[in-house]
């Protein structure tokens, strides 16, 4: 399975180790700024092919599933575009701050 990871955080170390662990390929990795992105792409998905600063991008390139490893006001409007476009989603917690968000 070929996975986006949106968040560059300790947590999302932590998925990518899984990940990995599990056979499935970090394929695309996503930051608020592009040194972050490339920085934990180096580190922690040594067969990553994209490292950027949008989630929109990441979306294109053929992942199948999304690891949203943002602060959790970041997670709806992630979950949503995610979703849209049709790939699977793994969340970490909350699903959103506010359960009308969520729902």
């Amino acid at each position: 399975m070929r996975v986006a990871i949106v968040g560059t955080g300790g947590i999302a170390a932590v998925h990518a180790r899984a990940l990995h662990a599990l056979g499935h390929t970090v394929a695309a990795v996503v930051s608020r700024t592009q040194a972050g992105a490339d920085t934990f792409a180096q580190a922690h998905a040594p067969a990553c092919a994209m490292a950027t600063t949008r989630l929109e991008t990441a979306l294109t390139f053929g992942v199948d599933a999304v690891h949203i490893c943002t602060p959790p006001a970041l997670h709806g409007a992630a979950i949503r575009a995610c979703l849209e476009a049709g790939r699977h989603v793994v969340s970490e917690k909350p699903l959103c701050p506010a359960a009308a968000e969520a729902r």
